[in-house]
């Protein structure tokens, strides 16, 4: 659970702590989401926060999240996903490969990501859960190939339990990814 404590520390200024004026408002598609973007100090990767707030539980969204469906399998291939990989490592943790021709054009080779995959309830509350995800860098599993060019991505997502809406269960959802 390195991963997520790695993220959160990376991460934990973003909204409030000292780097939290870098980020600056972007506009959403969706009116319901707020956005944010900017550079951390001595980093040259762009810095992403999405927050939301969602009508299902945390367990819901957590298992939306982590889990692969039918459905996301076939947005995945929609958007330019060509190859997707996932090995379990245990309940908590697995291993994702996906690559994206992000273009279309022949000479420019699709984008690979290969990421190590966490999630863990903050307290036995169950009030709060985290995923994480942070390259993955042993070749023994995923060699580099010629044909694709190694990307790579950190996040974390914190799902936050709300007071309900009546009956139904309510979950503030927030991205942070670089």
């Amino acid at each position: 659970l390195d991963i997520i404590n790695n993220a959160k520390t990376k991460f934990e200024n973003l909204e409030t702590g000292m780097h939290g004026h870098l980020l600056k408002e972007i506009k959403s598609l969706d009116h319901l989401v707020k956005m944010k973007a900017g550079f951390l100090p001595g980093e040259v990767d762009i810095v992403g926060w999405a927050e939301t707030e969602i009508d299902a539980s945390v367990e819901e969204c957590v298992s939306w999240d982590y889990q692969i469906s039918r459905a996301k399998n076939n947005a995945f291939e929609s958007k330019g996903g060509i190859v997707r990989e996932i090995t379990k490592l245990s309940p908590h943790s697995q291993i994702n490969r996906s690559v994206y021709d992000l273009t279309g054009i022949a000479t420019i080779h699709p984008r690979e990501w290969v990421g190590t995959s966490v999630w863990m309830w903050d307290t036995d509350a169950h009030e709060k859960c985290f995923t994480a995800s942070a390259p993955y860098v042993d070749e023994s599993l995923f060699p580099t190939s010629n044909t694709f060019v190694r990307a790579t991505m950190q996040f974390l997502t914190s799902y936050e339990k709300l007071k309900p809406a009546g009956e139904l269960p309510r979950t503030k959802v927030t991205l942070r990814a670089q």
